[in-house]
């Protein structure tokens, strides 16, 4: 009896995944319970059209972060930000509850921002939102972590405070980095 009702469990965890968008691969990576919750909540928000354009990865992060589907659902109806930029910001804040250490508001004003490229909206978000940057410091700032791409074994996650602050960009420019032109 144990048997059946295991299959049955199963069943009806793959129909509500089914009807809430999210694959039914993911039943190998994350516990039966977080999905059929995700599941859930997809379907009571009608969110099913915002999920279904996310990329897989970033759809990973909403089972861990289930808060963020709430953001999700507004910036899309509010026209905030395309599925790709929203997606790539999930992807690397990786385990980072960006809905429990974020207001909206803040992950809006990334995400609409253009100067802030969209490989670089979760490393703005986390290390440089704060700072309060005008359109020009933005500007090098995005230009100073495409140069610190270049260093292998090293991110911005291993500058101090201070420096991330205020000197590496800095340094960058002092050291004969040409500065953006537009």
């Amino acid at each position: 009896m144990q048997f059946v009702e295991n299959i049955q469990k199963h069943l009806n965890l793959l129909q509500e995944m089914g009807k809430a968008g999210v694959p039914d691969t993911f039943i190998r990576e994350y516990s039966e319970g977080e999905l059929l919750e995700l599941s859930r909540k997809i379907c009571r928000m009608d969110a099913k059209e915002a999920v279904s354009a996310m990329d897989k990865q970033a759809l990973g992060y909403l089972v861990h972060d289930q808060g963020f589907l709430d953001y999700l659902v507004r910036l899309f109806g509010e026209g905030v930000c395309e599925p790709a930029r929203a997606g790539r910001l999930l992807i690397d804040a990786g385990d980072d509850a960006l809905s429990e250490g974020h207001s909206y508001e803040e992950i809006a004003s990334v995400l609409s921002d253009r100067k802030i490229k969209t490989k670089k909206s979760y490393v703005y978000l986390k290390y440089f939102f704060a700072g309060s940057l005008n359109e020009a410091q933005k500007e090098y700032l995005m230009y100073g972590l495409e140069a610190l791409d270049i260093c292998t074994g090293f991110t911005a996650a291993d500058l101090e405070e201070e420096e991330r602050r205020t000197g590496f960009l800095e340094a960058a420019v002092t050291a004969g980095l040409p500065r953006p032109f537009k």
